[in-house]
């Protein structure tokens, strides 16, 4: 039981770590390119649902659930830089100084989520699918397509 929670924890770990870098990549490419890019939460997840895979070196409920957890987090903060990138962009075109802290309170975060999903049913979509491919990708476990994980071999699939 501690060797599972132990796991577990160690999945948070590398999760985290794979949000944190993703979401990164994802505000730093939203500010280059000037659109908010949207579809990268998807890929977002994914590394976030590996990441927490390999980490605990198990898949199952337990680990699917904590991607998705990870990947709720990661996502609102992502869409809360991406969006205050957009606004301040918006605004400064119409010569208007806008005031949105680096550092968020609560309800400036829920302010700011809630004029993203009024935009249009893309964000509602994109979050739906990164939700559903951690889910995935966090039942199934570590990555399987790899011959060997740790010392353990695995059987090749049948052709």
């Amino acid at each position: 039981m501690a060797d599972r929670r132990l796991r577990l924890a160690r999945g948070a770990l590398f999760g985290a770590a794979a949000g944190v870098a993703g979401v990164l990549a994802w505000v730093l490419l939203c500010y280059i390119t000037e659109s908010q890019l949207t579809y990268l939460s998807v890929g977002v997840a994914i590394a976030i649902a590996v990441a927490a895979g390999d980490g605990a070196r198990l898949g199952g409920r337990k680990t699917a659930a904590l991607a998705v957890a990870l990947t709720v987090m990661a996502l609102a903060i992502g869409l809360f830089y991406t969006q205050r990138i957009t606004f301040i962009r918006d605004e400064a075109l119409a010569h208007r100084r806008l005031r949105i802290p680096l550092l968020p309170r609560l309800d400036w975060f829920g302010t700011v989520l809630r004029g993203a999903f009024r935009r249009g049913i893309t964000m509602y979509l994109t979050t739906v699918v990164a939700l559903a491919a951690a889910a995935s990708y966090g039942y199934r476990g570590p990555v399987v397509h790899r011959r060997y994980v740790g010392q353990r071999h695995l059987p090749r699939r049948p052709r």
